[in-house]
C-alpha cells in the first residue's frame, strides 16, 4: 500500500518538489522531470537531466535510471523486473517491457549507454535482455523473446524453455524483427527489416531475410476456376463506379 501511495505521489507531485523528497526509496536528480506517469517500485532512483514523459506505465522491482535518459509516452514496462538505463539512454514511445505472472524471479532489462528503442516494440523479460552500447531498435513493431515451449507430440505434456537474449554494441535492429530465445547479436551487426533470429549471430555486417521471389505459375483466375462446391469460399459481387460521361 505504502507503494501505492508513493506511486500517486510521483503522479501528481511537480518535479521541483520530488527533487526535494529525502528517502532510501527515491531520488530525482537535478534537472530531471516527470510528467503525468505512473511509476510504482521499491527502489527508484533517477539521474541528471531526465525526461519521462506522461501516461507511462512503470510498475517494476528496481529502476535504476542513468544521466540523460530520455523516456517519451505510452510506454508499459511491468513485472519483477530491475529496469536498469545507463546515461543518454532514448527509450520513445508505445513499447511494451514485460515480465509474464509465472515468472518465479527478477530479471533484468538492461540498456548499456546512449542505447535506443524507437516505437512499439515488445520485449518479453521471462528471462534477462542485455542491448549493448549505441545500439538501436529502429522503425516499428520488432519482437525480443525469452521463452518458448516444447510440446509434446504424442501426450499433454509440455515444457518450457527459458534463454536470455544479447544485444552486442553499435548494433541496428528493423522494423519487424523477431528475436528468440537465447540469440546473441555481436557487436556491429544490421538485421534487416523483417528478419527472424533464431540463432547466434557473432559475425559483423548486414543480416537481411529471405529475398522477395516471383512466382510465375501463380494464376489466380486459374485456381478459382477449380474451385468446387465442396470448397469454402464467397464470391463477393464486382461493383463499377459510375462517372459522369
Amino acid at each position: 500500500m505504502k507503494l501505492f501511495f508513493k506511486a500517486l505521489f510521483i503522479f501528481f507531485m511537480p518535479s521541483v518538489l520530488l527533487r526535494c523528497i529525502k528517502t532510501s526509496g527515491f531520488s530525482l536528480g537535478k534537472s530531471s522531470r516527470i510528467g503525468f506517469s505512473y511509476i510504482k517500485s521499491k527502489h527508484i532512483k533517477i539521474g541528471d537531466n531526465c525526461r519521462i514523459g506522461s501516461l507511462n506505465l512503470i510498475h517494476v522491482n528496481e529502476m535504476l535510471l542513468g544521466k540523460g535518459v530520455f523516456m517519451g509516452s505510452l510506454n508499459i514496462i511491468r513485472g519483477r523486473i530491475r529496469l536498469l538505463l545507463g546515461d543518454k539512454v532514448e527509450i520513445y514511445k508505445q513499447n511494451k517491457i514485460s515480465a509474464p505472472l509465472f515468472n518465479v524471479a527478477d530479471t533484468t532489462f538492461f540498456m548499456e549507454p546512449m542505447a535506443r528503442i524507437a516505437v512499439g516494440h515488445v520485449f518479453d523479460l521471462t528471462n534477462n535482455i542485455t542491448i549493448g552500447e549505441g545500439s538501436c531498435f529502429a522503425g516499428l513493431g520488432s519482437q525480443v523473446w525469452t521463452h518458448s515451449f516444447y510440446y509434446s507430440q504424442t501426450s499433454r505434456a509440455r515444457v518450457r524453455i527459458d534463454k536470455p537474449v544479447a544485444i552486442g554494441k553499435s548494433c541496428y535492429i528493423g522494423s519487424s524483427v523477431i528475436v528468440c530465445p537465447g540469440a546473441t547479436i555481436s557487436d556491429g551487426i544490421t538485421i534487416g527489416a523483417g528478419a527472424c533470429v533464431s540463432k547466434s549471430l557473432l559475425k559483423p555486417g548486414l543480416y537481411v531475410s529471405s529475398a522477395l521471389r516471383y512466382i510465375e505459375t501463380f494464376d489466380t483466375d486459374e485456381i478459382i476456376s477449380k474451385l468446387g462446391e465442396s470448397e469454402f469460399y464467397t464470391e463477393y459481387p464486382i461493383y463499377h463506379e459510375k462517372t459522369e460521361p
